[in-house]
């Protein structure tokens, strides 16, 4: 390390430096190396799982008791998911599974919202809050007065949190709409209150 630390600073280490400033140029000379030995443990590559290990992984399609095949089907003429049931969030606590999903993507089609649905075998599913949305749009002027859509939820032990795309009603000229990300917080997975002040995160 001496040798380094004259080939860095000169011959005349102890005139050139005093002890905190080698102290220091040993530190930076030093940590090259330490946090070579901690980028190898921290972002070590995990382990690769044998290719016929997936190659064993096999999925089959269950045709669901709706007309389409589908587990989960349209909701009832004038309905909010009259027209779309997409982009599902399914968490299972052991006994019932929830699934919340979006309605209609395009406002021009009318409100949509993100419903609930319950199921125990995760194939036969009840609709919950009486078929209604459980997040409705925003209020007028916020990021999600047109649209609230994709919704992904999360359960910690005590709380659910969704986070949701949000459209504006107003749609850019070019025909493109605004899209951004909010969060929502239940006790229940039913009764939601947007969080940041009904802000997007």
């Amino acid at each position: 390390m001496k040798f380094l630390l004259h080939r860095f600073v000169g011959r005349n280490l102890n005139a050139a430096m005093s002890k905190s400033q080698i102290l220091f140029v040993t530190l930076a000379l030093l940590s090259p190396l330490v946090c070579g030995v901690c980028q190898q443990r921290i972002f070590a590559e995990p382990p690769a799982v044998p290719c016929d290990s997936l190659r064993a992984i096999q999925f089959h399609k269950i045709c669901g008791s709706t007309k389409s095949g589908a587990i989960f089907d349209l909701g009832r003429a004038g309905a909010f998911d009259e027209f779309w049931a997409t982009c599902s969030s399914v968490l299972f606590n052991g006994q019932l599974h929830r699934m919340w999903y979006s309605s209609v993507y395009d406002n021009r089609m009318g409100y949509g919202g993100i419903g609930l649905a319950t199921s125990k075998d995760g194939v036969h599913w009840k609709l919950a809050n009486d078929g209604k949305p459980v997040l409705r749009v925003g209020q007028p002027c916020a990021f999600d007065d047109g649209q609230v859509l994709a919704p992904e939820v999360l359960y910690d032990g005590g709380v659910y949190r969704m986070w949701y795309t949000g459209s504006r009603i107003d749609w850019h000229k070019s025909g493109v709409c605004f899209y951004r990300v909010g969060l929502a917080v239940s006790e229940d997975g039913i009764h939601w209150q947007r969080a940041a002040g009904g802000n997007p995160v």
